[in-house]
């Protein structure tokens, strides 16, 4: 039965026992008003999907909407403090999402369950309420530039799949003794008052250790200690955007188009332009391991003062995996669009462009830093000059399909190519790069301009030394690799741990300190307000916890399951601890406790049931998505439209 003719018949529609709220859906009519449809269509987006799982997909339209959304929902969320930096990934994320959606809709249909046509029409009727559907709706789409069987595939997925999560949760069962628990677990409160005496404070008090000592700490502990297997490797990448750095366009056709697009190509006096390395230290981590970092970045520095070559470096060895393959570029920008230190340094300290400073600290890790442009006026040609190819490339749909047949053309010989010579064969053909990582790295390490990627690092630890792997789809590009050199795991030297060790053996006397401190705070807490005074008198954080159930996150700590039981074991007054958390020794006095209420247990009974049992259903659909995806990847099953999700990625550096 067609949906449009069944809205036209309706008359008064039944209504149902539940109602479904899709955000996406309702937001598709009442957020935009049009302008998508020149943007759709196959010549612009490659195939006539944007996310195939098998045999099913979704289109370009839908996912340009769903994007749409997307992006308008973290400018609200956002407010001001929202830039482009915060949607790079997002179109991935995007097409996992449908990708996700698919996956689900083909298990409910496995499960027998399935969506007429009926109910599209009543659904798309009662979200919108229109007073005339049979003029309305199909104005409405026209609008949007989005067909009705576009849509509908939407709509018909969206409702399969709550038909499948209402399904497993009528057929999950908890029984009532374990109802009783969790609603008491989440329900019993307590609050008290938490000093917090962390490691770190003392840290910079424990000497470094003797070599003798240090030996004498690595006999205890070598039999535990193995270095992990590590590899180099070489690869190549095809992409987008290294495609189109193969496109060759006559330098006078590039002056021509500069010249009458110059205001394109000029930057504010209040920018600048700057590279970066970034060895990465989030702030929560111990001073030695911070320590660890700086020293690290301080050994790049001098590679860089040496003479080396910045971008090589910043490929090399740069932890910031969105641009460490752009040689650590991170564009124009103004000060506002950095954090305060990094911007000092870029605005205040450099000079001139090619100084270089650092290590600079921020709360990503340190990075050492080059000034390459000072904003005010025009850009040079040459500084610009594969920004105005790259412009042209883009605006012009001649370029655009020159690059999606190059891309083609590339990725197909790369992945026919049979040896050594058929890959550098390919590369130079295309003008791609031949990366080498000659620094070994574990499998959880980064891999250079690649970045971290768990089935990348899979496939490289599994691959034969030597040989060159098949083609392997890392994100929306393709990659070939070839294993260089291979370190097996064995037990561990003692120079191979040395840091480590001593990094581990401050950590631990800095944590027998804290203890010793922590002690003598449970000493003076006849009170949580004495513990309060103590604590702060030491400069130490002290503060109430708040009323938090027994999963509750703690100040300054986080849920942590030994000091939560604690408290919640305690009686209002006691004391408890001195408890080891990750960073820290935790004394509290429990000012108040509040009993779950069982009375309203047995009136919030089937409500409850019915939340416990939709969890649990929540919880069998992420581990099944989890093991179907590894499944249909494995099969290569799941296919993206990847000239499509590259050109919505923000191109904008921050």
């Amino acid at each position: 039965m067609n949906v449009l003719k069944t809205m036209r018949t309706m008359g008064s529609l039944k209504i149902l026992l539940w109602i479904l709220v899709f955000a996406f859906i309702a937001a598709m009519f009442t957020m935009w008003g049009g302008g998508l449809e020149a943007e759709r269509g196959a010549s612009m987006f490659g195939p006539e999907f944007a996310v195939k799982v098998g045999e099913d997909s979704l289109p370009p339209g839908v996912f340009q909407l769903q994007y749409r959304f997307y992006t308008e929902q973290m400018k609200r969320m956002l407010g001001d403090n929202f830039s482009d930096s915060f949607l790079k990934g997002a179109p991935q994320r995007v097409a996992d999402g449908m990708a996700d959606q698919i996956i689900l809709a083909q298990l409910a249909r496995k499960y027998g369950l399935h969506v007429g046509d009926k109910e599209v029409a009543e659904a798309i009727q009662r979200m919108y309420q229109f007073q005339d559907p049979a003029t309305e709706y199909p104005e409405t789409l026209a609008r949007m530039g989005i067909s009705a069987s576009e849509f509908e595939a939407v709509m018909r997925n969206e409702l399969v799949v709550e038909k499948l999560r209402n399904f497993l949760t009528d057929a999950s069962y908890v029984p009532p003794e374990e109802l009783k628990r969790r609603f008491v677990e989440e329900n019993e409160k307590v609050n008290a008052m938490l000093a917090l005496v962390p490691s770190a404070k003392f840290l910079q008090q424990v000497p470094p250790p003797t070599e003798a000592e240090l030996k004498a700490y690595f006999e205890t502990r070598k039999k535990d200690l193995e270095a992990p297997e590590k590899r180099s490797m070489e690869f190549v990448q095809v992409s987008e955007a290294s495609i189109r750095r193969a496109i060759r366009i006559d330098e006078g056709r590039l002056k021509e188009y500069y010249q009458s697009h110059l205001a394109q190509f000029s930057t504010p006096a209040n920018q600048r332009r700057a590279s970066h390395i970034l060895i990465r230290s989030s702030e929560g981590e111990p001073p030695s391991k911070r320590a660890e970092a700086r020293k690290q970045a301080e050994e790049v520095l001098s590679k860089v003062r040496a003479g080396g070559d910045f971008a090589v470096l910043a490929r090399q060895f740069s932890e910031d995996t969105s641009n460490a393959g752009q040689g650590g570029d991170l564009g124009w920008f103004p000060r506002e669009r950095m954090v305060p230190a990094f911007s000092a340094a870029v605005f205040d300290q450099a000079k001139t462009v090619g100084e270089v400073l650092g290590p600079v600290e921020t709360a990503f890790g340190y990075h050492v830093i080059r000034l390459t442009g000072i904003g005010g006026g025009a850009k040079p040609f040459d500084e610009v000059k594969e920004q105005v190819r790259q412009a042209m490339i883009l605006g012009d749909p001649a370029y655009q399909n020159q690059t999606k047949t190059l891309l083609e053309e590339a990725r197909k010989a790369l992945a026919e190519a049979k040896d050594e010579a058929g890959v550098k064969a390919a590369a130079a053909k295309f003008s791609l790069e031949v990366v080498k990582i000659e620094k070994p790295f574990a499998k959880k390490d980064t891999m250079g301009a690649l970045g971290r990627d768990p089935k990348l690092a899979e496939a490289v630890f599994k691959a034969e030394a030597g040989k060159w792997s098949e083609e392997i789809k890392v994100r929306d590009t393709f990659v070939r690799f070839k294993v260089l050199k291979v370190e097996p795991p064995h037990p561990a030297a003692f120079e191979e741990v040395r840091q480590d060790l001593e990094r581990q053996w401050k950590d631990e006397r800095a944590f027998e300190h804290a203890r010793t401190r922590a002690t003598q705070l449970r000493a003076a807490a006849v009170s949580a307000s004495a513990l309060e005074s103590e604590a702060k008198a030491a400069g130490l954080s002290a503060q109430a916890s708040g009323l938090i159930n027994a999963k509750g996150s703690l100040p300054g700590v986080g849920f942590d399951a030994q000091l939560n039981e604690a408290l919640f074991k305690a009686n209002v007054g006691d004391v408890v601890g001195p408890v080891k958390t990750k960073f820290a020794y935790v004394v509290g006095v429990v000012t108040e406790k509040q009993a779950a209420d069982l009375a309203a247990f047995e009136k919030q009974r089937p409500e409850f049931d019915r939340t416990q049992r939709r969890e649990a259903a929540t919880r069998f659909l992420d581990d099944y998505l989890e093991s179907r995806r590894k499944e249909l990847e494995a099969e290569k099953a799941i296919e993206y439209n990847t000239s499509l999700i590259q050109k919505l990625e923000p191109s904008d550096r921050s």
